[in-house]
């Protein structure tokens, strides 16, 4: 699609099954926006807010969700493979089923966030804070030691 929506509105969209594959929504924001079993597959989200937003289901494998905030926003069974989100802010939110294979969650912040069932394999968390309150060592991949 290679959409340019960098620092667009859309709050409480309306974007479910959207295909957004390689957009740049550096800095937008999609309060509340429910896009669930959409694709935004290798999309440009750094800084975006997705606050709150309803994307279970969908498709954010490869994307860059660099300092993002997805503060109680549903993931619940979304496909984050290969995702980047160093710094992003997941508190309270719903990442059950969700797969994060291959992420990287460098210094994220997971305080109080659902990830039951999630698939972590591979995943990066050195310094992410996690569910728990504490803080991952350097070099824990897969799980927070």
């Amino acid at each position: 699609m290679h959409a340019n929506l960098n620092e667009a509105n859309l709050d409480r969209a309306s974007l479910h099954k959207t295909t957004l594959t390689d957009a740049r929504l550096n800095k937008a924001s999609l309060y509340q926006a429910t896009a669930n079993h959409a694709d935004f597959s290798r999309a440009l989200m750094t800084e975006s807010n997705l606050s709150q937003a309803r994307l279970n289901k969908a498709i954010l494998a490869n994307a860059s969700l660099e300092k993002a905030s997805l503060t109680g926003a549903e993931l619940e069974d979304a496909n984050l493979t290969g995702a980047i989100m160093r710094d992003a802010n997941l508190q309270q939110a719903n990442l059950l089923f969700a797969n994060l294979e291959q992420a990287d969650l460098r210094g994220a912040r997971l305080v109080n966030a659902n990830i039951s069932e999630a698939a972590l394999e591979g995943a990066l968390l050195d310094k992410a804070q996690w569910t728990d309150h504490r803080r991952c060592r350097d070099n824990s991949i897969g799980q927070c030691r």
